[in-house]
């Protein structure tokens, strides 16, 4: 169709199995399967029904869905929980080794928990990223149901139980940094260059200069480290993480600035400067 001429009608018209095409300088015909042999497309019934923006839903899903697990593995790792709690609407996901968290206020829904297969995920938000109309969930036993005036979605539930993972969210810490986002964003990746097969990277907060500083190392290729002014409050720590982990969350902190919570054996945690909505763990990682 996109070779068409633009201009002029194009006729549509099917013969057994056989679709033509039509318009006023071309006649095509293309082969088609029978209709009954495409699949049924699976509906719920007698759901529970819940209305969310498609902004708000495709934000939450945004924010998160890349931290879940690509191994099929442990299905609940592989998916994106989606939960109510005290009028707040989350967005969780996690494959153990990081965990994304967004955090929706004041949204009118009651006792929602489902989790989504993450591949599915990723298809719900580019359909529905440049819609801006209410969404309908329906909500049955391992299915869900996605849909507006013109578009139905439906997807397959995980049943099972998703981790809890505020057992693992520190209470408090040792060390607070605050730092650029791009700088910081920046030094990764000229760190990312000489960085060893498992991606470590050592962080060492220093409070007395108020900065970070950051070193990346492979036998092969060499040595990196470089420097970062940060605000920093807390005592002095080191301590190595998966720097691949950390570029990921960029993409879900819109501030300029972002701060890094760290203590030790324990996750970091990073959020912005100016919004507590979102919150995302990086695990620790040994010498």
């Amino acid at each position: 169709l996109s070779n068409l001429p633009e201009e002029g009608a194009v006729t549509l018209e099917t013969e057994e199995n056989t679709l033509l095409v039509s318009s006023e300088t071309t006649d095509t015909e293309i082969k088609v399967q029978p209709t009954d042999e495409f699949p049924s497309i699976p509906s719920v019934e007698d759901g529970k029904e819940v209305t969310v923006s498609s902004d708000n839903l495709v934000s939450g899903f945004d924010s998160v869905w890349y931290a879940a697990s690509p191994s099929s593995m442990k299905p609940e790792l592989s998916s994106v929980s989606v939960y109510t709690q005290d009028d707040n609407l989350y967005f969780v996901a996690t494959d153990s080794f990081r965990l994304a968290e967004k955090k929706l206020s004041d949204i009118d829904i009651a006792d929602l928990s489902i989790l989504i297969p993450h591949q599915n995920v990723s298809e719900i938000i580019r359909i529905f990223r440049d819609t801006d109309d209410d969404l309908t969930l329906l909500v049955g036993e391992n299915q869900l149901v996605i849909e507006n005036e013109s578009i139905y979605v439906s997807s397959r539930l995980i049943d099972g139980s998703f981790p809890d993972y505020t057992k693992i969210i520190p209470d408090a810490c040792s060390v607070e940094a605050g730092v650029a986002k791009q700088e910081l964003a920046d030094t990764l990746r000229l760190a990312d260059i000489f960085s060893d097969k498992f991606n470590q990277l050592t962080i060492s907060a220093e409070p007395d200069n108020d900065q970070l500083t950051l070193t990346t190392s492979n036998a092969d290729i060499g040595e990196n480290t470089s420097h970062i002014s940060a605000n920093i409050a807390g005592e002095k720590l080191t301590s190595q993480f998966n720097h691949s982990y950390i570029t990921d969350a960029f993409q879900s902190l819109p501030d300029n600035t972002v701060t890094l919570s760290l203590s030790e054996d324990a996750p970091m945690v990073i959020q912005s400067q100016d919004d507590d909505s979102f919150q995302y763990l990086v695990m620790p990682m040994s010498n």
